[in-house]
């Protein structure tokens, strides 16, 4: 079965908890990397979802994956909102996909 992860701050993830998805609360600043490394190691995730905050600690690590099929590394914004991070990736895909920019 399709395992799913969340990686984020405590107060950011813990709704998704709800919906099965195991969280793995980064709990200061500098860990979210090491937090990752061993998640996309670990190849028992289909999609991790990662915050913004994340995404900009472990940003080399999750570019990096980028070019794997699995898992998939989807951006949500922190609780603070959002910084533009996950809209910019979904345009970048649409525009490698379609080959020209759709907005």
């Amino acid at each position: 079965m399709a395992r799913m992860a969340g990686v984020g701050s405590k107060v950011c993830l813990w709704p998704f908890r709800y919906f099965g998805i195991e969280t793995f609360f980064v709990p200061e600043q500098g860990t979210a990397a090491e937090i990752m490394k061993n998640l996309i190691g670990s190849k028992d995730y289909t999609v991790i979802l990662v915050t913004e905050k994340v995404y900009r600690e472990a940003q080399e690590l999750i570019e990096a994956q980028r070019e794997s099929y699995l898992p998939a590394i989807t951006l949500i914004p922190d609780l603070e909102g959002s910084e533009g991070l996950a809209l910019e990736r979904i345009t970048n895909a649409i525009r490698t996909a379609v080959g020209m920019d759709i907005a």
